[in-house]
């Protein structure tokens, strides 16, 4: 039997964060798409980093934002698996 969807929530493991808010913003230019996305997220358990999907992408920052501070991200991007790890600041 064919499945309807690609995916199905079975499909994935659970989240350890739950997403509380996504802004996106999109400019579309002649040659390439600009675009500025700011996940607000809250831990469900203790987390090291965040993991999220990506692909054919020029990442210009990621910051890490608390409250009003907003300091530097230190993340990694494994273009082979499409995944950037964005670590958690330590308390």
């Amino acid at each position: 039997m064919s499945r309807q969807f690609k995916y199905t929530p079975a499909d994935f493991v659970p989240l350890k964060v739950k997403l509380e808010h996504l802004d996106l913003h999109i400019n579309f230019l002649d040659s390439f798409v600009e675009v500025s996305n700011t996940l607000s997220l809250t831990a469900i358990e203790d987390i090291t980093s965040v993991d999220l999907d990506a692909r054919d992408l020029e990442i210009l920052s990621i910051p890490w934002i608390d409250g009003e501070v907003e300091t530097p991200g230190n993340y990694s991007y494994d273009r082979q698996k499409n995944r950037i790890s964005v670590a958690t600041p330590k308390p």
